[in-house]
């Protein structure tokens, strides 16, 4: 359902409204970092094709929201960072060019190209009735963050300075000015009107020397934010830290969020347990050092003058010797067994809930919306578990959650995939598939399982009615790239398998001696990789190929046809 003018979300107390659906809004979605901004393999702007393809995703299991990533924000060695010439690099935020038309005292200007990237994602969401979450900074340097946001006004300052000095404070509320009154050149709406925004969230991940945000500087930048747009929510974009009651209680401010992942801890209700793992242990090593004595020394040490404190242990009797030995086991078995039922409650991935319902409960006691802004990186019980608790809705304020990362397809064909710094996990896939290649993990169907169950349960608990599925949209195949041994197409959002059909001679009609030659192909392939090799093939044939997508409701139409010689 495409959103209309005005149609923005409002908070009441606890609670979001969707006036598009006349329903609560909560909502079990992902995170899509390259919605409007391609990082892996490539820095792009993406095809238009490519963000309908994630929201088109997300609208098939019910998701409601998305959550962007920052903008990215230049770094020294970027293009022409020193001179400012006019060939900007592929970021969202760059060093002042020399023929900036940028109010004067500005030092940035927003690269044109890369904002239009972001034009297409918002009003490709509005199309589809898919709310955005918007973050406008990164606190970490992997697209550029406050550190080299900094560097922008001075770079002699520390990134501290991004918070304390009113040099690039100021500067920062420039760029939210000119962010929020930018006019979009697909709808023609500023973005302050835009209905597709669902909240402005002040950064990802701030933190201040490893601390909290100083609560000046949120209040200031939630403050300037509201004094421009008042059609859309703030949501407060620090985390680990919590937040004190200042902040809690800011009229400006209507959510708060933070984010969950195995390196992620901070103190909780179950902290305590960590006390009871390491006596555990040492009772465990107590038992092991009594049961090697008993057991492995019939004698005292002959190196000593005078007999061991153990020599009485020694001399007993076998009986005595025995009991010994059992108690010793028992000790051990004890420890080992408290240790594992301690370690079961106190481990991180399956407090992923536990915590993220403490949050809640904290934000809903101060009248405030709350949501899972980030998590994953953890098996499907521990995904399982923050899901289960968004759903169950423990403190009344729990809107949703947003697993971290959904990756969608790509114009050369397969898959963007994204491998998460070395954890062993990587991006998702809808609609699921099986891990037969690299980048497609193993948990890719059990957690898109998991979160459309958890949209649907939402819907079910708000009267929200999800979109029927369709069949999809026709794949089209890649023309200027494909061969009989690396046929290429671009994949269609929600499809599960594809059909590939095979006719002799060139340019073959509809009406020819179509064949399949791969009736259940799935196209989990690593972007710009090989796809479909005709192994039956002729050399110095030619033959013409078309491709259709499958899904559970059905089989698009056919695709483009393209003719190849063997």
């Amino acid at each position: 359902m495409a959103l209309q003018a005005g149609q923005f979300v409002t908070r009441n107390g606890q609670d979001l409204y969707d006036p598009t659906t006349k329903t609560p809004l909560r909502f079990a979605s992902f995170n899509t970092p390259e919605l409007a901004y391609l990082d892996d393999p490539d820095r792009l702007v993406p095809l238009l094709y490519e963000q309908e393809d994630l929201l088109r995703s997300v609208s098939d299991f019910g998701g409601r929201v998305v959550r962007t990533y920052v903008l990215s924000v230049q770094t020294k060695g970027d293009g022409v960072y020193d001179n400012g010439g006019n060939s900007p690099p592929t970021k969202h935020i760059i060093k002042r060019r020399n023929n900036s038309t940028a109010p004067a005292g500005q030092v940035f200007d927003l690269n044109e190209p890369l904002m239009r990237g972001l034009d297409n994602a918002l009003a490709a969401a509005g199309r589809m009735g898919i709310r955005i979450i918007f973050p406008f900074i990164d606190q970490w340097e992997w697209w550029g963050g406050c550190k080299q946001f900094v560097q922008l006004v001075d770079p002699a300052l520390e990134q501290t300075a991004f918070f304390t000095e009113h040099r690039v404070v100021d500067q920062f509320k420039l760029l939210i000015q000119a962010v929020l009154n930018r006019n979009n050149t697909v709808n023609g709406l500023l973005y302050r009107d835009d209905p597709a925004l669902l909240a402005w969230e002040t950064g990802n991940e701030l933190e201040y020397n490893k601390g909290r945000v100083p609560t000046a500087w949120t209040k200031d930048i939630a403050a300037h934010i509201k004094s421009i747009d008042k059609n859309h929510l703030v949501m407060d974009g620090s985390w680990q830290f919590g937040w004190d009651a200042t902040v809690l209680d800011d009229p400006n401010i209507d959510m708060y969020s933070n984010h969950y992942y195995p390196g992620f801890m901070r103190t909780t209700t179950k902290t305590p347990q960590i006390g009871g793992i390491i006596a555990l242990a040492g009772v465990m090593i107590l038992g092991f050092l009594l049961l090697i004595l008993v057991s492995c020394f019939s004698h005292r040490f002959r190196f000593l003058k005078k007999p061991t404190m153990y020599e009485h242990v020694y001399m007993e009797s076998k009986a005595r010797k025995r009991i010994t030995m059992a108690a010793a086991l028992v000790i051990i078995g004890g420890s080992i067994g408290g240790i594992a039922v301690l370690n079961r409650n106190n481990n991180q991935q399956s407090l992923y809930g536990d915590l993220a319902a403490e949050d809640a409960a904290i934000v809903a006691s101060h009248n405030k919306v709350y949501i899972a802004g980030e998590f994953g990186l953890a098996p499907s019980a521990a995904m399982q578990s923050m899901l289960t608790t968004a759903v169950d809705q423990p403190s009344k304020g729990f809107a949703g959650a947003l697993v971290w990362s959904l990756r969608g397809h790509s114009r050369n064909g397969g898959f963007y995939i994204h491998s998460e710094s070395g954890e062993g996990y990587f991006s998702y896939h809808y609609p699921g598939f099986p891990s037969t290649g690299p980048g497609f993990p193993a948990d890719d169907i059990s957690t898109i399982k998991l979160v459309k169950q958890a949209a649907r349960d939402m819907a079910a608990k708000t009267g929200y009615t999800i979109p029927a599925p369709t069949v999809p949209i026709p794949p089209s195949i890649i023309a200027s790239v494909s061969t009989t041994q690396d046929l290429r197409f671009m994949g269609s959002a929600t499809a599960s398998s594809y059909e590939i059909q095979r006719a002799d001679g060139a340019n073959a009609p509809a009406t020819a001696n179509w064949q399949p030659v791969k009736t259940d192909f799935l196209d989990n392939i690593t972007q710009n990789s090989t796809m479909f090799k005709d192994t039956t093939a002729k050399a110095g044939t030619t033959y013409s190929y078309r491709v259709r997508a499958k899904n559970d409701v059905g089989v698009s139409e056919f695709s483009n046809v393209v003719s190849l010689v063997g």
